[in-house]
């Protein structure tokens, strides 16, 4: 193997992407591959070559941020007792037949880690930043690389899928207490109404404005949901597209107080409904592998594990010293 040289992405590498992921997915089917996307994502992208040959390709995003509330407390957070951070992922995939698998690795990451510390130097100084990567259960080598480089298990989750040929209309459920509706999140009010409610639910990792709009901009984006009288939400279901031929399922949750109601099941069948009607053929989330409750509720809807996403995180700055480790 020559020198390896690292580049900022170009469109007309575009080609050379896809064939780094055909390698890349020949050895590991369901590997976590993240593709450039638009030109104003090209400075988080580098490219590892060989003379001409592209042997490997890093990308680092913005994933998650928080922010503080006008109250002062940390959204995201129960009574500050929670510690929530804003979440920059990176994903770095190489050419398995690369001699010096490590040495490409750590050229790809030198480059991504100083490039997340510049898009860190944005994000709010309110929350420490967590520098994460999504590796399938079958990447093993990938996440050892990782691992090497200080990052410590977060959590698992199962990625599950239902194909969407027999779809079931959604039955009416009659709780009088609630109203059920259907809303795309458009006005402010709605996007903190939801982002209040959720980060009760996940307090260490909750959603984010950043996040959910991003989730907004996805095609198809849609969500179910039920508030109760005082016009605040219990129980939130998002859909939007995955690919072409796959709807996504995401961000599923009721409050404790509206649980063992079937909420959960009926807004999910109105987004399976929905997704079926926009033409497409399966539909995909992803769950903790530790929630055994919900992965209980999604196996009795028809949805069966496709596979093991491993997630994995390291501290890249904390604000008590608002200084990278």
């Amino acid at each position: 193997m020559g020198q390896i040289v690292l580049k900022s992405y170009k469109d007309s590498w575009h080609e050379q992407v896809v064939q780094l992921y055909l390698a890349v997915t020949a050895k590991y089917k369901h590997a976590i591959f993240w593709w450039p996307g638009p030109e104003e994502n090209h400075d988080n992208v580098y490219c590892a070559f060989d003379g001409e040959i592209l042997v490997g390709k890093g990308q680092v995003q913005v994933i998650t941020i928080q922010s503080q509330d006008e109250a002062g407390e940390y959204e995201g957070t129960k009574d500050g007792t929670v510690e929530s951070y804003h979440q920059i992922y990176m994903n770095i995939k190489l050419r398995p037949e690369v001699s010096n698998q490590e040495e490409v690795f750590q050229l790809l990451y030198g480059a991504l880690y100083e490039r997340a510390l510049v898009l860190a130097q944005d994000l709010p100084k309110t929350h420490s930043v967590q520098l994460c990567v999504g590796n399938h259960q079958a990447e093993q080598e990938n996440s050892a690389l990782f691992e090497k480089c200080g990052f410590t298990p977060m959590y698992r989750q199962y990625e599950m899928e239902k194909e969407l040929n027999r779809v079931q209309e959604a039955p009416d459920l009659q709780i009088p207490e609630l109203q059920f509706i259907q809303t795309a999140l458009e006005s402010s009010d709605e996007e903190q109404r939801y982002l209040r409610t959720e980060s009760t639910i996940w307090p260490e990792y909750p959603l984010g404005l950043h996040r959910l709009r991003q989730l907004k901009g996805r095609t198809d984006f849609t969500s179910f949901a039920a508030l109760d009288p005082d016009n605040q939400l219990v129980a939130s279901v998002m859909v939007c597209q995955e690919n072409e031929k796959s709807g996504s399922i995401e961000e599923v949750f009721v409050v404790p107080a509206w649980r063992k109601k079937g909420i959960a099941t009926h807004l999910i069948r109105y987004g399976l409904q929905y997704l079926q009607e926009k033409g497409y053929t399966a539909a995909r989330l992803s769950v903790q592998t530790k929630n055994e409750k919900a992965l209980e509720l999604y196996q009795s809807l028809g949805f069966t594990i496709s596979g093991e996403e491993h997630r994995y995180g390291k501290d890249l700055i904390k604000i008590d010293s608002l200084s990278h480790r």
